[in-house]
């Protein structure tokens, strides 16, 4: 039992190797804002392309499919090394999120590194080696502001 333990805690322990990085775990929507902002860092020296979206977790749906009350400008963004980049939350139609709780959604990056230098360029549009990409979910979280009134009819 003690090895299982240990073994657990070197799994999830290991440093990601991915370059480009999020400056937050999570990522809350006031909903009386406009739009929120998430900073992105290429750490790497390398010119890496990131792709992100915000789903409602439900690994089922396709993208054709993931409805959400948001949109994010720019969805995919060109970084070059050692450059940041701000990545845009604007909500639309939030009147259809309830206005009692908060409503979680996962914001999604994908880092997409270059295809290293010696590769042959046969195939050059295929996605290439999947383990390459790194991809990190973040908690989007959607956060109504109650006011004094509406707080204290709520129930617990």
């Amino acid at each position: 039992m003690k090895y299982i333990f240990v073994l657990m805690g070197l799994l999830f322990s290991m440093a990601s190797q991915a370059s480009v990085i999020v400056n937050a775990t999570r990522v809350v929507y006031p909903s009386d804002a406009k739009f929120v902002n998430v900073q992105l860092v290429n750490r790497g020296t390398t010119t890496h392309l990131v792709q992100s979206w915000i789903d409602d977790g439900n690994v089922s749906n396709t993208p054709e499919k993931i409805k959400v009350p948001f949109v994010l400008t720019p969805p995919v963004v060109k970084m070059k090394g050692g450059e940041g980049q701000s990545i845009k939350i604007v909500g639309k139609n939030l009147d259809s999120l309830p206005n009692n709780r908060e409503s979680v959604f996962w914001l999604n990056i994908v880092d997409i590194p270059p295809q290293p230098e010696g590769k042959a360029k046969e195939g050059a549009n295929k996605r290439g080696n999947s383990s390459r990409l790194t991809q990190s979910f973040h908690f989007f979280m959607f956060e109504p502001i109650f006011s004094p009134v509406n707080a204290l009819n709520q129930p617990i």
